[in-house]
């Protein structure tokens, strides 16, 4: 069950924490990234390196807002409880831990595949338009709806209290947003810099058009419920 909007003890906080320090050093082990490694191989090394360039600045912004996730980056404006309890939202729920981090270790798969691999391997690209079709797309569905619906619960036991509450959701929707406009962008570059691949960028193009399909499909669910939440508050 996600956790309430109330107060944590030092435990919860520290068990955050330990998770937060956990995942600014997780980084991709045992991924299949043999079949994107191969295509930029035979791209030659001017073509590896210049979407290597183009994904720099894409994946920098994943990473902070997976720190923002899982607690090491700060959010401005929220009080340490407050922030304590938004993300204990997604750090109380195993099974979304697993999926963000399966999504951390896909996307520097990604950026770490364009070396010498020789060998390809079209699981790479079945798997992750697996994922994302099944895990990552309904794990954001769940996880904006769970706190929305946390909010409206302590709205019906306090209504100033939901009012504050309500601020906290609209961060944490922004902070998915961020998240929807880092994988944006690395779908933009990988289709730019694919297109100049030839054999390469054909293969690479799947996986572009997977990520971007996936950023709308986020935008579009928090573009509703920040709607909402914005209109409370002017109420």
């Amino acid at each position: 069950m996600p956790h309430s909007f109330g107060s944590h003890s030092s435990d919860s906080i520290d068990r955050f924490a330990e998770t937060a320090n956990e995942i600014t050093l997780f980084r991709p082990k045992a991924l299949r990234i043999e079949l994107i490694g191969s295509m930029m191989h035979s791209a030659g090394s001017s073509g590896r390196d210049a979407l290597r360039t183009s994904l720099t600045t894409a994946i920098e912004n994943w990473d902070y807002s997976m720190l923002v996730a899982f607690g090491t980056a700060p959010i401005n404006g929220l009080s340490t409880r407050r922030l304590a309890s938004i993300r204990g939202v997604v750090v109380g729920r195993a099974d979304w831990v697993q999926t963000l981090r399966q999504a951390d270790e896909m996307v520097h798969g990604i950026l770490s595949a364009f070396g010498g691999y020789e060998t390809p391997d079209n699981s790479l690209i079945e798997e992750f338009v697996a994922f994302t079709q099944d895990a990552l797309e309904p794990m954001t569905d769940l996880m904006v709806n769970s706190i929305w619906n946390e909010t409206n619960r302590n709205r019906t036991a306090a209504f100033s209290e939901a009012r504050r509450s309500q601020k906290v959701v609209q961060t944490a929707i922004e902070r998915i947003n961020e998240i929807s406009q880092s994988v944006r962008l690395i779908s933009l570059n990988a289709a730019v810099e694919a297109s100049h691949a030839v054999a390469a960028g054909r293969g690479f193009s799947v996986i572009a058009e997977e990520i971007r399909s996936l950023s709308e499909q986020i935008e579009s669910a928090t573009q509703d419920a920040g709607d909402e939440v914005e209109a409370l508050n002017l109420n």
